[in-house]
């Protein structure tokens, strides 16, 4: 199954062409193996970030700051964050079927401490993340990380090394 995924994914001109097909039929088995498929192949390219970096819990703000979950992996200047949405069922009731909505999330902010790089490539979708400019509250809006996928891991742009492409084997 997992090499079906990955034949399956080559045939799309981007990752987030891809993303937006497994969005598409998001109550089947493949996103979660696409989830655990592209998380361990960046474990296994930043291994030392996982093994030997601090973990460091991360502050949410905003009005469905409740709903947000996330966490950073730092070392030897590079990082990765991974968010995750929680008590779903509250936070969507009636109204939504995904969280990956803009406007469910409103001013909802992850705060991002020791941040060493203006962007983060996001692992799922292949898209550049931006940190917000403002030095005094680095953060990313969730509604940009959960724009596409409902869930994000996101790797920071690092001048010694570039970006880990979720490609790369």
């Amino acid at each position: 199954m997992l090499e079906d995924l990955c034949r399956q994914a080559q045939k799309y001109p981007s990752t987030i062409d891809y993303v937006h097909t497994l969005m598409a039929d998001h109550r089947n088995s493949k996103i979660k193996l696409y989830v655990t498929q592209r998380t361990l192949r960046l474990r296994k390219s930043v291994s030392s970030l996982f093994g030997r970096g601090s973990y460091v819990p991360l502050r949410v703000m905003g009005e469905k700051a409740e709903h947000v979950v996330g966490f950073t992996r730092e070392y030897e200047g590079r990082s990765v964050v991974v968010a995750v949405p929680r008590l779903c069922a509250t936070l969507l009731g009636e109204s939504y079927d995904t969280v990956c909505n803009r406007d469910l999330w409103g001013d909802t902010r992850l705060e991002i401490p020791n941040v060493t790089g203006g962007s983060y490539h996001n692992i799922f979708t292949g898209e550049c993340v931006p940190v917000s400019e403002n030095p005094s509250e680095r953060s990313f809006a969730v509604s940009a990380i959960f724009r596409d996928f409902p869930v994000a891991l996101l790797l920071n742009e690092s001048a010694r090394g570039g970006t880990v492409s979720p490609d790369s084997k």
